[in-house]
């Protein structure tokens, strides 16, 4: 197993708890000031962040602080992108202390919608592929081209497996009022993390085009977007699709799944007649019915993606079994509890594992 899967096994399995290093019990300077730590100690917030890492390092390096009690310690960004004993922070937790490492994006209003949904997925123990969110401020920055926010980047996604995908999570993407469906980029199959920075770039210059600010004016936005985005390592799925968690055509209370082979981009792009399934709420199929998938989008070994054209045998065969139908019942009932009702997932199957 790569190491995110033995992260993933470790916090599935094995019996611990998860070190919430991001609490500070209010402010940061009034939480320093609790320490005995003035705010004229620091002059900036880089200084500010430097010492309540060196109070976390302090904390991670204890001899008691070990991967034998504690799965998992939740640090803020800024603290997460430093080094503890010339290593950075993620990797020590996990290489040195076999704790994994989670960084802390719940705020909207810097990471987006899209990075923090996946962060709670993440926190309630529901399988998203691996990866890291990036604020809106630090996005801006490397799409400028600024050095110290590129190595900032690169040491953010050192530990992800590529390839990679870079979608945005932009703060006001896809809300009640608007979606920025087709305005927004989404890069898949990023071949490499030096390859990151260019994608991060695009996907900026993507939500500042003149289309997408056209449509923001157009929806009654008139600011200019804060845009994050989500880094995460890429999979290679034998399906994928979409799945409602209550029918978006007559509401009633059932599951709709719409499913391809492949990358689910074909489904959410349009580009086959995806397999169509209805489940009930106790995962009792009520209906199935084969679409028409005559491509699958797939990965390039270079980078990039291509429509690879199905086998004819495979066009109209269902692309999902029994088994995999049961176990996307079981992913709505846990979404529901994270998320509320209502919701479409985004899903893959990959090697048998949903």
């Amino acid at each position: 197993m790569n190491p995110n899967e033995q992260q993933l096994q470790k916090m599935k399995t094995q019996p611990g708890f998860v070190a919430a290093l991001d609490q500070s019990g209010g402010s940061t300077p009034k939480a320093l000031a609790a320490y005995g730590i003035e705010e004229g100690s620091w002059s900036n917030d880089n200084e500010m962040f430097e010492i309540v890492h060196q109070m976390r390092a302090r904390i991670i390096t204890s001899p008691s602080f070990t991967g034998d009690r504690i799965l998992g310690a939740i640090l803020f960004e800024d603290t997460m992108d430093r080094e503890i004993e010339g290593v950075p922070t993620a990797e020590y937790l996990w290489n040195v202390k076999k704790v994994v490492p989670f960084t802390k994006a719940r705020e909207r209003s810097l990471f987006g919608s899209k990075a923090v949904g996946l962060g709670d997925a993440a926190r309630q123990g529901l399988s998203v592929p691996p990866g890291v969110a990036l604020s809106g401020d630090l996005v801006e920055a490397v799409a400028s081209g600024n050095d110290k926010a590129i190595e900032k980047l690169a040491k953010a996604i050192v530990g992800l497996p590529p390839p990679f995908a870079v979608r945005s999570s932009a703060v006001d993407e896809d809300g009640a009022t608007a979606s920025f469906a087709g305005q927004h980029l989404t890069l898949l199959n990023v071949h490499s993390a030096a390859d990151v920075p260019g994608a991060v770039r695009e996907v900026w210059w993507s939500a500042n085009s003149d289309s997408a600010i056209t449509y923001r004016q157009r929806v009654g936005l008139f600011d200019r977007p804060s845009v994050g985005v989500v880094v995460q390592t890429l999979l290679n799925p034998t399906a994928a699709g979409v799945m409602f968690t209550e029918n978006p055509v007559t509401g009633a209370d059932e599951r709709v799944i719409e499913a391809s082979w492949g990358l689910g981009e074909a489904v959410v792009a349009g580009l086959v007649v995806p397999d169509h399934f209805r489940l009930d709420r106790a995962g009792q199929v009520l209906e199935r019915k084969a679409g028409r998938k005559s491509v699958a989008i797939r990965s390039l070994p270079s980078g990039g993606t291509f429509e690879q054209p199905v086998p004819f045998e495979q066009v109209n065969r269902l692309c999902l079994d029994d088994a995999q139908l049961a176990a996307l019942g079981e992913l709505a009932l846990r979404c529901e509890k994270v998320y509320g009702p209502r919701r479409d997932i985004e899903w893959a199957f990959q090697d048998g594992k949903l």
